[in-house]
């Protein structure tokens, strides 16, 4: 053991008689290993932590200088109490352009509205504005917060309710697996005084283990390399009469992308205007307006907008103008 490694094990210990000192050095050490290009992990570069220890984790960092900046500025880490899991999130090409893709499309959709839409609406959607990997924290009576970095994000300015963080959320699970995802979803939708209300999770995991084993195998002009389907989900948010929030399941594991690799037509991600303003008021008038302008009879909105809005029916609703992307590749 390293002199370094001494005065920090030293260090954790001196905080709390709970801190495992051994679970302290070996998180420092994923962010050593990161820092220094040493890290070779395909799985997730996750650590065990408990509150205390995260907390001394997040102490020793602070007063690493050589580490400080490079944890806070450069790397994407998440962290539950509840299942003492701490996590850092390394970003993979099949990920990043999936993540791109869908970001590109809700930023297009104003401008496809632009010759159709009521003011209000437009209004609306225009600030519609891109979180990006801004981490949303979820506060706690003592400690740190609970963290989670989303792979694309959404928010909505000038909410009349003050929501500060994003209301719709991507994830893409190259590593991870659709059970992830789910999980990751019910976090982020029923975290402590959460504002996010959709989440839409890319399932790339076959995908990303087929681009594995084709490196491992070595890539070859003289034959097919292999490839496998992808799928995506959508979860909103959803009030019991108490007002606790749970996830209702709108799309579950849909395929647009074959085996083949060829996308899927049919198949398209449907959100609505409330998915982004969430609780925010003020945008009932123009909706209405909106669905009397472009529909013919109260049969065709019925028919064009209930595949694509929320289809809970509590009082947060504020509406069904949607916009969809496919063939996400």
């Amino acid at each position: 053991m390293s002199s370094d490694e001494l005065a920090i094990t030293d260090e954790a210990s001196s905080y709390s008689s709970r801190v495992s000192a051994a679970r302290v050095q070996g998180a420092i050490g994923l962010i050593e290993e990161l820092y220094e290009g040493q890290y070779e992990g395909d799985g997730p570069c996750a650590a065990t932590l408990s509150a205390e220890e995260y907390n001394t984790f997040r102490m020793l960092i602070e007063k690493n200088k050589k580490l400080k900046g490079f944890f806070e500025d450069q790397l994407r880490f998440e962290y539950s109490r509840r299942e003492k899991h701490f996590e850092i999130r390394l970003p993979t090409a099949i990920g990043e352009n999936a993540a791109a893709a869908f970001t590109n499309a809700v930023v297009v959709w104003p401008f496809q509205l632009a010759k159709d839409a009521a003011e209000e609406v437009l209004g609306a959607v225009k600030n519609i504005q891109q979180c990006g990997h801004t981490n949303i924290n979820f506060r706690r009576a003592r400690g740190r917060p609970d963290t989670k970095s989303p792979d694309a994000s959404f928010g909505h300015n000038g909410c009349e309710l003050g929501c500060r963080t994003a209301t719709v959320v991507l994830e893409v699970a190259c590593v991870h697996t659709q059970d992830d995802l789910y999980a990751s979803a019910k976090r982020y939708i029923c975290g402590r005084k959460s504002s996010v209300r959709t989440v839409v999770g890319l399932n790339l995991h076959e995908m990303y283990l087929a681009e594995l084993r084709n490196e491992k195998r070595g890539y070859s002009a003289d034959r097919e390399n292999e490839t496998a389907e992808a799928t995506f989900s959508v979860w909103r948010a959803t009030k019991g009469p108490t007002g606790k929030r749970s996830v209702e399941v709108v799309v579950s594991n849909e395929v647009f992308r074959d085996k083949e690799g060829s996308a899927v037509p049919s198949a398209a991600i449907r959100l609505c205007l409330a998915d982004f303003v969430s609780l925010c008021k003020g945008i009932n008038n123009g909706l209405e307006q909106y669905r009397r302008m472009n529909s013919k009879d109260e049969m065709d909105v019925q028919e064009e907008t209930e595949p694509q809005i929320d289809s809970d029916s509590d009082d947060d609703d504020d509406g069904g103008t949607s916009t969809s992307t496919s063939d996400v590749e």
